[in-house]
């Protein structure tokens, strides 16, 4: 499904369900949503909706869940699961009108302030996540009282003072639970936990019947030793993270826990290896050890345990070859990426998040990998040292990333990747050895927002069904041979913030269309053989006109499941290239050098304030430096 959601969806009084997560849907929530006095789940989650909630939908008094994780949804809301948006200011104090609230996801997102006490009104508060804030003050005394309460995460804040006494139906039996600003020492929790038998003092924690079943310390600047054998009384833990702390967690090789573990996140937890009491975790679901110093190969029981569904077992130093069949059907999101695997490339069966780049794998990339990917939606194989052509079956409908960048491959593009893989948001094929024609039929793919093809042998035009891509964000195609004029038409696709033509065989002149992109943030036009003036008309370039842009973020596309692509580029920077990890919106250039452009510097120039570097070198550029540029020109 695409498109608006038709207004006769809006009009059906007696539906109470209405899942859309992960479909192409785009536009905004309608006032009309008032006739829906029956809804009592709306799940808009992963889509393009965009927009304001419209104040009226609080007037729908059946709905119990709003889901509008990863939208485009601007501004505070009101209602349940909003996590991980860009929403700031202070939580609203309206919360506490809705009584029958259970559930309230607001982690990940820019806010401020304290804790609401309206919220205390919400007595059928089941989950509270206000995790990764700017919140600070003390935790409210009145959580005690939410005596529904199963989940409470509030950690990755600035809260200071002591944790309540009473937390929901778990209670905390140690003197000193002091919260110190968000940091412990390992010794205190290492005390407070030597004593708990299933009750359990500690934050974020998961409550099941009474008795402590999950905890999550992670981000908690916890310093130290650990030994996961400081768990062993929990005998109802199924969910543990320690994660991105500072401590040194060790296990015994002999420990077997009285527990069954279904979630377990030990990721920057300078483990050396993998724990060996996984090997009888029959109920394993989801299994994060990224980030540590493990320089084994993966043994070969991982891949036997039944019900693992999530394996990141990413930034290690892990060494050998993955198995020549992978047998968890259940699994579906592997992520090996930055270690030193090698050998052939394998395939989980059902995989829908699939990473193995950064690593030393070797051959061809199998002909029928497209039997393995069925389900995929996120595929990166890139940093590599695959050869050979890209198969033609790797053109898979549900695909949303495709990254084989920076690896050896060679021959043309498939011809079907721009007629089969329609989902696609992000294309990366760049630093391979590439070569012929760009295909035609780009205008198969309308929600594609990165396609990078940089540091190829593409020969040829730049194909006109790239016009009718209006979601692009960023548009690579530097360092090959392309040649031709720049297409006028390159100014309507409105959402640029990246156009990177430079080392081609351009020629003629700069369209003046160029500057109609408000988003455009780098324009590198280099090492071309464009000629005549720079366009005058660039107050319109209204990103690199803002020089009061002091947001650290960075541009990145958010996929389903949760993924993230995270786009990288390479620019002129000091007269050598630099390349940035990580697109940040305060990176603004314009590099038209080695050209044979003429003519005088524009004076419009000087109103671009936000442009941290400009190069006009090596034209054929005349007059004087206009004064508005000040001493930052390049």
């Amino acid at each position: 499904m695409e498109g608006p959601i038709p207004t006769a969806i809006w009009n059906m009084s007696s539906l109470e369900h209405l899942r859309l997560s992960g479909t192409g849907i785009k536009g905004e929530i309608p006032s009309v949503i008032r006739n829906m006095m029956s809804l009592q789940i709306l799940d808009l989650s992963y889509t393009n909706i965009e927009g304001e909630i419209p104040s009226i939908i609080g007037n729908v008094s059946s709905l119990k869940i709003l889901n509008l994780r990863d939208t485009n949804i601007e501004g505070i809301v009101l209602l349940l699961d909003l996590a991980e948006n860009h929403l700031e200011g202070k939580i609203s104090t309206e919360w506490g009108d809705r009584e029958d609230l259970h559930t309230l996801k607001l982690s990940g997102s820019y806010f401020t302030g304290v804790i609401p006490s309206s919220i205390s009104k919400c007595q059928t508060l089941q989950v509270l996540d206000l995790g990764n804030y700017n919140l600070e003050g003390t935790i409210p005394q009145w959580i005690g009282k939410l005596s529904q309460l199963h989940v409470l995460v509030l950690r990755s804040n600035h809260f200071h003072g002591s944790i309540p006494r009473q937390t929901g139906t778990w209670s905390l039996n140690t003197e000193t639970d002091h919260l110190k600003t968000g940091r412990y020492e390992s010794a205190e929790i290492c005390s407070k936990l030597s004593n708990c038998k299933d009750d359990l003092c500690g934050v974020s924690c998961i409550v099941g019947r009474g008795r402590v079943s999950g905890l999550d310390l992670s981000g908690y600047n916890l310093k130290g030793n650990i030994s996961l054998s400081l768990f062993e009384n929990l005998t109802r833990l199924d969910n543990l993270y320690l994660s991105y702390n500072q401590l040194t967690v060790s296990v015994d090789s002999t420990w077997i826990p009285q527990f069954q573990i279904i979630s377990l996140g030990l990721a920057s937890c300078n483990l050396d290896r993998i724990p060996l009491f996984l090997v009888n975790q029959f109920e394993l679901y989801r299994l994060d050890l990224s980030t540590n110093s493990i320089t084994t190969d993966i043994p070969s029981w991982i891949w036997d345990i039944p019900s693992l569904y999530y394996l990141n077992l990413s930034s290690n130093q892990l060494t050998g070859s993955l198995p020549s069949r992978l047998k968890v059907e259940s699994l579906q999101w592997v992520d090996l990426h930055n270690n030193s695997l090698e050998g052939p490339l394998r395939f989980p069966p059902d995989a829908h998040v699939l990473d193995l780049s950064m690593n030393r794998f070797n051959g061809s990339i199998p002909t029928d990998i497209g039997a393995h990917l069925q389900d995929t939606d996120f595929l990166s194989l890139s940093s590599n040292n695959l050869s050979g052509a890209i198969p033609d079956s790797i053109c898979q409908f549900y695909l949303q990333v495709l990254d084989l960048s920076n690896n050896r491959l060679s021959s043309a593009i498939p011809p079907h990747l721009t007629s089969n893989c329609t989902n696609l948001y992000v294309l990366d094929l760049s630093k391979n050895h590439l070569e012929g024609k760009l295909p035609a039929g780009w205008e198969n793919l309308g929600d594609i927002q990165t396609l990078n093809l940089n540091g190829n042998h593409f020969r040829g035009v730049i194909p006109s069904s790239l016009s009718q891509c209006g979601t692009l964000k960023v548009l690579d195609l530097g360092n090959n041979n392309l040649e031709g004029n720049i297409p006028q038409w390159i100014g309507s696709l409105s959402l640029l913030r990246v156009l990177m033509l430079r080392s081609n065989k351009f020629q003629g002149t700069i369209p003046p269309q160029v500057t109609d992109l408000p988003y455009l943030q780098i324009l590198d036009l280099s090492g071309n053989h464009l000629s005549g003036p720079i366009p005058s008309n660039l107050t319109n370039l209204l990103a690199m006109a803002n020089a009061s842009q002091s947001n650290p973020s960075h541009l990145e596309e958010s996929i389903a499941y949760g993924t993230v692509y995270i786009n990288q580029i390479t620019v002129s920077w000091k007269g050598g290239d630099a390349e940035f990890a990580k697109i940040l919106f305060i990176l603004k250039c314009i590099d038209l050098s080695n050209n044979n452009l003429s003519g005088s510097i524009p004076l419009e120039l000087g109103s671009l304030q936000g442009l941290i570097t400009l190069n006009l070198s090596r034209n054929h550029l005349s007059g004087r430096i206009p004064k508005t540029l000040g001493t930052w020109i390049s």
